[in-house]
Parts: structure tokens; sequence; C-alpha cells
């Protein structure tokens, strides 16, 4: 196994590349939930409020839900 030193201007750009990851896993940190807003949604819904809210949604498409016992799924 043959042992290679890095030189000077290797060791630098070494440097910049490794701080330049660093920076810009800060960076992404601090924006992410500005740049994809809806990855920060709170989606939580009610049992009651879906229900009523399926109901609706099967209603308007002309649905009959009148024999289905929906409050036991």
């Amino acid at each position: 196994m043959s042992s290679t030193k890095l030189t000077g201007s290797e060791k630098r750009a070494l440097l910049f590349w490794v701080l330049a990851g660093i920076a810009g896993v800060f960076f992404a940190h601090r924006y992410f939930f500005r740049a994809f807003p809806e990855a920060s949604v709170d989606f939580k819904v009610s049992r009651p409020e879906a229900m009523t809210r399926a109901k609706t949604l099967l209603s308007g498409l002309g649905e009959n839900v009148d024999g289905y016992v929906l409050d036991r799924i």
C-alpha cells in the first residue's frame, strides 16, 4: 500500500468543501420549512369531524350514506 500525502492546496480545498457542507446543513435546517411549507402543515382532524366531512363528501358525490354505519369504522 502506497502512502501519498495531500499538498497544501488539496488540504485547503478539502477544508473548504467540509466547511461548505457544514454551512449547507445549517442553511437547509434553518430554511427547510420556509421553502417547503406543506411539510409543516398540521393535518390533525378529530374523528367526529372526519366522519362529518366524509358524509358531506359522499353526499356531494350523489351517494346515499343513510344505510352505512360509519360510526363503528
